[in-house]
């Protein structure tokens, strides 16, 4: 037991000389790297996660129209990919701007903080989007649920139903703006 605690001890004071020895460790730019690596993986999982989402929605309501209206409520159906696809968008964005949050906590990467407050605010707006798709297809789900064929044709052509559709647009190009700036930035940082 003895030996196995000097052995601890000494391994713990070897890692803690490689982090004070000058040319030793790694350099906040390196670590601002790692993290907006990882982060930059999380946020193409969570735009390509976005894509499936709106591919079910379309599925969904053009099922809904055909003949065999029922089929969306079917197992690995629209409604079950528009689910799976938004909970992975949401847990992608969330890890994504973690990972971005590591980035501002360390000093002297002044380039690379800006890219990632840029990419927390695709993020945060990614997950803001989901947040309001979730709502306005819940609405439309309810009606939907009461099966009155006059119900449903009058909400998906009315302008709440419309509207919803507008706004998801106005979201998705500020975000796409957003996500392009910050692709902008990361060019010309040349990092």
């Amino acid at each position: 037991m003895r030996k196995a605690l000097t052995l601890f001890a000494l391994c713990v004071l070897a890692a803690s000389l490689v982090v004070f020895v000058p040319g030793c460790g790694t350099s906040s730019e390196d670590q601002a790297l790692r993290y907006i690596g990882r982060g930059d993986a999380y946020a193409y999982r969570m735009a390509s996660e976005g894509e499936v989402m709106s591919t079910a929605l379309e599925d969904f309501f053009d099922v809904l129209q055909g003949p065999n209206p029922e089929a969306i409520l079917n197992p690995g159906g629209p409604l079950d990919q528009y689910e799976d696809a938004q909970g992975e968008m949401l847990n992608n964005a969330m890890l994504a701007e973690g990972e971005y949050q590591g980035v501002l906590s360390l000093d002297g990467v002044e380039d690379e903080k800006e890219y990632a407050t840029l990419m927390i605010e695709v993020a945060q707006k990614t997950t803001e989007l989901a947040g309001f798709i979730d709502e306005w297809f819940g609405k439309a789900l309810d009606v939907i649920q009461t099966l009155d064929e006059n119900k449903i044709r009058s909400y998906l052509t009315g302008d709440e139903f419309e509207g919803g559709l507008a706004e998801i647009d106005g979201m998705r190009v500020e975000i796409d703006a957003l996500a392009g700036e910050a692709r902008d930035y990361r060019l010309e940082s040349d990092f």
